[in-house]
């Protein structure tokens, strides 16, 4: 799955207001992975499977994801699957 969402940041050091006002923006993420999880609140994505475990998880709230593209597998030889 690519899911397209919006973080927060926060800067660095004490910082005039004018120039946090005028940077203030969200960070417009992409993150692809593996469905391991899901519930009203949050989507969890890992990026690295085995057979027993994963690596790379990451939990995003689903108020923050924009878009999502389901993606297909497809196989080192070029056959696409399912």
């Amino acid at each position: 799955l690519r899911v397209e969402w919006v973080d927060s940041h926060s800067g660095k050091g004490w910082t005039d207001l004018e120039q946090i006002e005028a940077s203030a923006t969200l960070l417009h993420i992409v993150s692809v992975g593996w469905v391991i999880a899901e519930n009203k609140d949050h989507l969890v994505l890992c990026s690295t499977l085995s057979d027993v475990q994963g690596t790379g998880d990451i939990s995003i709230p689903k108020c923050s994801i924009r878009k999502r593209t389901f993606l297909r597998q497809v196989s080192r030889k070029g056959a696409r699957h399912g």
